[in-house]
């Protein structure tokens, strides 16, 4: 028997400090239903279980971003509807005023509610708001945040209702300083070398002709928020003179030969006309007409010829409505109807121009927008003087500068008031999808956050029903521990019997 060292007591010991360590971690899983409390309890657990808990948080976080989104847009979209409403009833007055039936009196009357219609959607613009921000003035951007992590964003802008930006605008090229009206030099179409930035988009090509060139405008996909934009080549017309003394004896036309050989040019000056100068050009045209119609040709000639040279002219129109104006050098008016195919015609016919600059081509480009958000016309670059435009040119055909005062005016407000419905439609159509996705959204966030909620309670929390178990048996293992430890305490004192003894 040894009395030094009790190495019963100290394995009882060591056995009870054991049960007691076991007991309060099963005492801290129980308080507090968590399996991990410290990172010592599962290092690698409570990495994972911080990482969903940042998950869920972030995703119940963008189910209320989500839902701020949503009455935003319900805000926008129901001012949106009342904005349309009021351009339906302000189209209905324009057409109604484009009755001959009205007077200028009841003109005026009915621009008087077509203008406080106007007003009433400018209010409509600048007044609805959400939490004091204006949303349909055209400044808006609310950026929402709706996922768990960084760059899970939804945007609601864009929107502009106000009258200033619906419609359409136009921009037609004039002639540049010192060149022939309607006139400017093939060197302007040159853009490899000299590009130019078209509502966002850049065109660097060289172009052989404005054909190309408006093909390639009307072919490209222009960012919507810049607006897409129509090109139209005007009607052009030549600054030349008409001296049919170079009149040949023969002109082909299509194959057939037109005669002109017994026209007397007796008295025919073409410094000094006189009404012989009418004869001989009447002749020609009839003659040539003739020739045109049975061949089947799709063009005719028609021109005048007066005692001031400078107001003689000839001019070779299509069926389709495109003409080619020689002499007196005119422009088209302003807004022409879009251009037909080129007029084809006999070489031979150039003997009657004098003072033609073969190396400028004739025509002017003329640019609409109609914006699927709001109306707009942006160029920059150095070769905008060359190609004729320049920004004071610009036209604004919006909601905010039409009338119904006269039936002109009520026929562009129509034109005016469609292109802004149109306009509105895109915006609310845009804002009703958003709102679907966003509704989607809300259904999934709650999902996935229900979900990642059950990963992490399997790896965090603690099962109740087990911990149970294990606290019966570590109590009972810390009382006979315990108990040992009692005994292996007094076993020493056997040590004292035999002395006494």
């Amino acid at each position: 028997m040894i009395v030094s060292t009790n190495f019963s007591a100290t394995n009882a010991l060591r056995h009870l400090n054991t049960a007691s360590s076991n007991l309060d971690h099963v005492f801290k899983r129980l308080s507090s239903g968590i399996r991990i409390n410290s990172a010592s309890d599962d290092a690698a657990g409570l990495q994972i279980s911080n990482r969903l808990t940042s998950e869920i948080n972030g995703n119940n976080t963008a189910i209320r971003n989500a839902n701020d989104a949503i009455s935003v847009i319900g805000v926008a979209d129901g001012a949106l509807d009342e904005s349309v409403g009021l351009m339906q009833r302000m189209r209905t007055l324009a057409l109604q005023s484009g009755s001959g039936a009205n007077t200028a009196e009841d003109r005026i009357a009915l621009n008087k509610e077509f203008h406080q219609l106007r007003l009433e959607m400018d209010r409509i613009a600048s007044e609805t708001t959400f939490a004091g921000q204006g949303l349909l003035a055209g400044t808006y951007k609310g950026l929402f945040s709706i996922g768990a992590y960084a760059g899970q964003n939804t945007v609601i802008t864009d929107l502009n209702a106000q009258t200033k930006n619906l419609g359409e605008m136009g921009w037609l090229a004039r002639s540049p300083a010192g060149s022939l009206p309607g006139a400017y030099s093939i060197a302007g179409l040159q853009l490899a070398t000299q590009p130019i930035t078209l509502n966002g988009v850049t065109f660097d090509k060289n172009y052989s002709t404005m054909e190309e060139f408006v093909t390639d405008i009307n072919a490209t996909q222009f960012p919507n928020n810049q607006g897409p934009v129509e090109a139209q080549q005007q009607a052009f017309s030549v600054k030349s003179s008409v001296d049919l003394s170079a009149l040949p004896s023969y002109i082909d036309i299509a194959g057939t030969t037109v005669d002109l050989t017994d026209i007397d040019m007796t008295g025919w000056s073409a410094t000094n006309p006189t009404t012989k100068n009418s004869t001989v050009m009447s002749t020609v045209i009839s003659r040539i007409n003739t020739a045109a119609s049975s061949a089947g040709l799709n063009f005719s000639v028609s021109g005048t010829i007066t005692n001031f040279p400078s107001n003689n002219w000839l001019t070779i129109s299509s069926t389709a409505g495109k003409s080619l104006t020689l002499g007196n050098g005119s422009n088209e008016p302003t807004h022409p109807p879009p251009p037909a195919p080129p007029v084809s015609f006999s070489s031979s016919l150039t003997s009657l121009l004098k003072d033609v600059n073969t190396t400028t081509y004739v025509g002017q480009l003329e640019l609409y927008s109609s914006g699927d958000q709001y109306s707009n016309i942006d160029m920059e670059g150095s070769s905008l003087a060359a190609l004729g435009f320049y920004p004071q040119d610009k036209q604004m055909f919006t909601v905010d500068n039409i009338d119904v005062l006269s039936h002109s005016n009520a026929e562009r407000a129509i034109k005016t008031l469609d292109a802004g419905m149109k306009q509105l439609g895109v915006q609310h159509s845009g804002l009703g999808a958003q709102a679907n996705a966003l509704d989607s959204r809300v259904r999934n966030l709650g999902n996935a956050s229900e979900n990642l909620s059950a990963a992490r309670s399997r790896i965090r929390d603690a099962d109740m029903a087990r911990e149970s178990a294990y606290l019966a048996r570590t109590q009972l293992l810390q009382q006979a521990s315990s108990a040992i430890l009692s005994q292996a305490n007094s076993r020493p004192k056997m040590a004292l019997s035999l002395l006494q003894s």
